[in-house]
């Protein structure tokens, strides 16, 4: 048992060193659901590193209360974490997908927090806004000056815009 957990604790450390050593920031978004059976936590990784780093965000659990994704530039996958590569622009979006409810809410509301450090933000101005083309209205004017914003809605995807400036 002891052999197996440090196998594990050894391949984990080896995944996520690139993403350490490489990130100029990073942070970490959490969102949490009701605490009813089945999972109810889930996260995901944005930042800004000299290479980019991209990790598909896992299967959907078979039944949960909330998710949280991060979808890649092309529109083609749900992600758990994006480092986007450092370059001459100043801005950088991302593009998050919320369900607050899940499948174990059955057709009821519920709300799910999210949570962030903002300590782990690099620099620049964060805002949130609604919707996937960061035009939307604002829901945090700056991650800077908050941790946490909440969704409420029904089984289905909402969408924000995490915009750097």
């Amino acid at each position: 048992m002891k052999t197996l957990f440090v196998k594990c604790l050894l391949v984990s450390l080896v995944l996520l060193l690139p993403l350490i050593c490489h990130a100029e920031w990073a942070v970490v978004l959490k969102a949490q659901g009701q605490p009813i059976d089945g999972l109810y936590r889930s996260s995901i990784r944005i930042g800004e590193a000299s290479e980019a780093v991209l990790q598909p965000a896992p299967p959907q659990a078979p039944f949960f209360s909330c998710s949280i994704a991060v979808f890649s530039d092309d529109w083609q996958s749900r992600l758990s974490t994006s480092v986007k590569a450092m370059d001459d622009l100043n801005t950088k979006e991302w593009v998050l997908t919320v369900n607050p409810c899940g499948n174990a809410c059955g057709y009821g509301e519920a709300s799910t927090e999210i949570r962030w450090d903002p300590s782990q933000l690099g620099e620049g101005l964060f805002e949130i806004r609604e919707g996937y083309q960061g035009d939307g209205p604002i829901v945090v004017a700056d991650m800077r000056k908050t941790s946490q914003f909440s969704v409420t809605g029904s089984n289905e995807s909402y969408y924000f815009t995490i915009i750097k400036r």
